[in-house]
């Protein structure tokens, strides 16, 4: 007869070899909770025409006008920006903030995790963590991999090391292969040489074919700035809405596990009425200080603040147009996230 000492014994040995294999894991963080997960989680749990932006590898030139387009449209936009591009524009991941827009990490230089550089993996996320971590709201810290690939491996050491918070790899739907008539946008410049119409009209029959999912963009091409304005018109007829990243259901019920509070900061749909917008205003933009901005077709509508004119003389708008009520959208915007 065995021993009673024996079995509690080697039932302790099972139990700790299970956890050493993994099984901690599981029960750690099992696959509803905020961590880093081993495979890549991606938007197909969204409800039927319904699509999730992202921009990788920015920001540029054109992440601030992609950016202010899509608040125009009431559009929250996810932006995996590179660490090493955006320690010098930390006033860019600022207004990406305040427009409601959610900053994420795709590490600092953009290198594959299973190759070998400069830093370690886990410095790669934690150095970019550290820069965007203040322009993060309601710790929706999310995480996408360079080219989409995650060695699986990463997943307990990421979240052993102090990344925990973060949910992640998250991946795409839409937007990652020229296969089938579909269209990726880096593609569709460097390789294919295509016009901004031609794949626009890809996006849009990749978004047909599937109706739902997070749709995978480059804000470091000046190109896509003009296809993400030709293509969100079409989407929008169509009658697509759109969800930030972290308010897809499967990242959302993750980040809410960790504690976090996905769709923080999303600005509600702009009402001119409840603004006090002059008559024939037909939409416009707000902040979370209470400023807002007021639009009537190709023009932004006053009164303007002070601040606002005096910016608008500062850039050469010129006194006679400075002291009227009615500017161009498009100029007006700038200033108006340039000073609330």
């Amino acid at each position: 007869m065995i021993p009673k000492v024996f079995w509690r014994v080697a039932l302790t040995t099972v139990v700790v070899g299970l956890i050493g294999c993994g099984v901690e894991q599981g029960l750690r963080s099992g696959n509803d909770s905020q961590d880093f997960q081993p495979g890549n989680i991606s938007g197909a749990d969204l409800p039927d025409r319904t699509l999730s932006l992202t921009f990788d590898d920015g920001p540029t030139a054109a992440t601030l006008p992609i950016a202010r387009f899509l608040e125009t449209r009431g559009i929250a936009a996810t932006f995996y920006v590179l660490g090493n591009v955006a320690a010098s524009q930390t006033t860019t991941l600022q207004k990406l903030q305040k427009m409601g827009h959610l900053v994420a990490n795709h590490t600092w230089t953009h290198v594959g995790l299973d190759t070998p550089g400069n830093l370690s993996p886990y410095e790669e996320v934690a150095r970019s963590d550290r820069l965007i971590s203040p322009y993060v709201p309601g710790a929706n810290f999310l995480f996408r991999a360079p080219y989409g690939a995650f060695p699986a491996h990463l997943a307990d050491h990421f979240n052993r090391s102090g990344l925990s918070k973060y949910v992640g790899p998250i991946h795409w739907n839409i937007g990652g292969s020229m296969e089938n008539g579909f269209a990726a946008d880096w593609a569709c410049w460097q390789s294919y040489g295509l016009s901004i119409d031609e794949c626009a009209r890809r996006y849009l029959a990749e978004v047909r074919y599937r109706r739902r999912g997070i749709v995978l963009m480059h804000d470091n091409h000046a190109e896509t700035e003009h296809l993400t304005k030709r293509l969100i018109p079409w989407l929008i007829a169509e009658g697509y809405r759109f969800v930030r990243n972290d308010q897809v259901p499967g990242i959302a019920a993750k980040l809410r596990a960790g504690g976090a509070s996905p769709g923080a900061g999303v600005r509600p749909p702009f009402n001119p009425v409840q603004f006090g917008c002059p008559a024939g205003s037909t939409g416009g933009v707000s902040r979370a200080n209470g400023h807002y901005l007021c639009k009537s077709g190709d023009n932004a509508v006053g009164p303007f603040s002070p601040a606002m004119r005096t910016a608008c003389v500062n850039r050469g708008g010129g006194n006679v147009t400075c002291d009227t009520d009615r500017w161009g959208w498009d100029f007006a915007l700038k200033i108006f996230n340039d000073v609330h």
